[in-house]
Order: C-alpha cells, then sequence, then structure tokens
C-alpha cells in the first residue's frame, strides 16, 4: 500500500466537497419528513388575510441607497411630503445594509 501526500489545498478541497455532500443529505432528510396528520378545517387555525382597508392603498417600492445621492434614511425623510402628495400610502423600504465605499 502506497501513501500519497495530500497538500493543503486538495485538503480542503475534499474537505468542502465532504461538508457540501453532508449538507446535501441534511437537507433531503428534511425534505422526506412523513407527512404530517392533517387537521380537519373546523379546527385549524384561522388564515390571517390582508386587511381590507389595505388593498385600496397605494404601495411604493423604495431603494433608500438608490432614491438620494447620499443614500440615507435621513436624506430620504425630505421626499416623504411629496410622496405623500403623490397618493403613496405605504412605503415598502427594501433592505437597508451597510456597503463598503470600495464596493459602492
Amino acid at each position: 500500500m502506497k501513501l500519497k501526500f495530500i497538500g493543503p489545498k486538495e485538503h480542503s478541497i475534499r474537505l468542502q466537497i465532504k461538508l457540501f455532500a453532508l449538507l446535501y443529505l441534511v437537507i433531503i432528510l428534511a425534505a422526506c419528513e412523513s407527512p404530517k396528520k392533517k387537521e380537519s378545517v373546523a379546527t385549524s387555525k384561522p388564515i390571517k388575510t390582508f386587511p381590507e382597508r389595505a388593498k385600496a392603498m397605494n404601495i411604493y417600492e423604495v431603494n433608500i441607497r438608490q432614491y438620494t445621492p447620499e443614500g440615507t434614511i435621513k436624506a430620504f425623510q425630505k421626499h416623504l411630503p411629496r410622496l405623500k402628495e403623490m397618493g403613496v400610502d405605504i412605503l415598502w423600504i427594501m433592505p437597508v445594509h451597510p456597503i463598503s465605499e470600495k464596493n459602492r
């Protein structure tokens, strides 16, 4: 039996492949969970629905970073009265995550 030396890069790749295979197996096993007993409609919790009053409201999506040159909430606040005049009732604010100056 001849032993072969595995360098650190090859070892790292093999470890990543093993971890990926393990993660894949866990996902498959979680998806194959036995089906749970269905509750009857009478005993199940009521489904929450969208409020009726909100169905007639105007929704405006805002990506704060791109809306103003500064890309801040403070700079965006100045535009709220104009949006209200336009008939916007609900603001859908896109996720605000810090980004680096280098990759901006």
